[in-house]
């Protein structure tokens, strides 16, 4: 605590508190609460709600007495999402994601069977008939045409013919279909795509965004997770920040769906499919829910929200308010949506002042 106070900027606004009890080694001005001093800090705010950047009068200062994280167990796991594949265009096959491993495809051809095998193609693509002489990519065995092709079979994931030693006619879903036409219908692909594709089922590797957001306008569904993912993102700033038994709302998350809260465009193969059945868009709310009513009720969280510099309205706006409150794109700093005019946001004014005067 001591040194929690030492360091802090606002110190000079810190004052008796009334309700503590009062033990030895008290920091000038600070009376101690009863209980390990280490799991406590003191949180200083405004009475009338004023920003913690424009220090109050000492005198119109409340104080907030909340639980941090015990120093001596390990905080919730943090890790921003990263995506693992890298979106490129090739002549024969369209966009592809290549989740090659680091190197890989550097020196081979773009169409050798290394480098595909390690490509999630992002377009669907036409089925051609096969060649004279084509062999099978996995096994390299000479694909006997016949009559009828009864001895070779087309995997809808890689857009090649393999043999029947290679391909069991398994049906998996293809995401080439989902994210070009949000079609979940199982396609029978080879057996290296089938374990490929279920080893990859819950790595955030599609950011819709990127790969086609038009689909945000005509699914409904998925628009929907997009509100839910963006509420859950602004609300995890608030709870990793809280005491470590408030942060365990986020430990109910399974480790592999950690994304859809670090993150706002990634999506694994399971979301999106999760998506189209419904299961992900009630998980979400649920959470969303849980997350919210915390920072609303919370003494800690409740104090972190922003004012409003168009009405200064003395009740606070939060981040995931997506209904009432905008982020201005110029300074990120939130507003009032009834409030908010580009041109005249008070925090870019402000900036542009400051540096105007700091060159002139």
């Amino acid at each position: 605590v001591d040194t929690l106070i030492e360091n802090s900027p606002y110190s000079s606004r810190l004052r008796h508190i009334p309700t503590a009890e009062k033990e030895e080694n008290t920091t000038e001005n600070i009376m101690k609460v009863r209980g390990d001093p280490l799991n406590f800090f003191i949180l200083t705010v405004a009475e009338d709600k004023t920003p913690l950047a424009a220090p109050a009068h000492p005198d119109n200062t409340v104080h907030i007495v909340a639980p941090l994280y015990n120093q001596s167990k390990e905080p919730p796991p943090h890790e921003e999402p990263v995506c693992k594949g890298t979106i490129i265009e090739t002549e024969s096959r369209g966009v592809v994601l290549d989740v090659s491993p680091k190197g890989l495809s550097l020196p081979l051809q773009g169409n050798s069977w290394q480098v595909v095998r390690n490509q999630i193609p992002l377009q669907v693509m036409r089925k051609k008939p096969p060649k004279e002489g084509e062999r099978c990519p996995s096994c390299k065995a000479q694909l006997d045409l016949g009559v009828v092709f009864s001895s070779i079979r087309y995997c809808n994931f890689y857009g090649k013919y393999f043999c029947t030693n290679c391909h069991n006619n398994d049906s998996v879903v293809v995401p080439a279909f989902v994210v070009q036409k949000w079609d979940f219908t199982a396609h029978k692909v080879s057996i290296c795509a089938l374990q490929f594709l279920e080893k990859l089922l819950d790595e955030p590797l599609y950011n819709i965004t990127q790969i086609n957001p038009y689909l945000y306008d005509s699914i409904s569904s998925l628009k929907q997770i997009k509100v839910l993912r963006q509420q859950l993102f602004f609300t995890k700033d608030y709870l990793l920040t809280c005491n470590r038994e408030k942060v365990n709302i986020l430990r109910t998350v399974d480790e592999s769906r950690r994304h859809l809260i670090y993150d706002r465009q990634l999506y694994s193969m399971r979301d999106l499919t999760e998506t189209y059945s419904g299961q992900l868009a009630r998980t979400l709310h649920e959470l969303a829910e849980r997350c919210v009513s915390h920072v609303k009720n919370c003494p800690l969280c409740g104090n972190k929200g922003y004012i409003c510099q168009f009405c200064c309205s003395r009740d606070y706006i939060f981040p995931f308010q997506l209904k009432v409150v905008t982020q201005c794109k110029g300074c990120d700093n939130f507003f009032h949506r009834q409030c908010y005019s580009r041109d005249e946001c008070p925090t870019c004014k402000q900036r542009l002042l400051n540096h105007t005067k700091a060159y002139s």
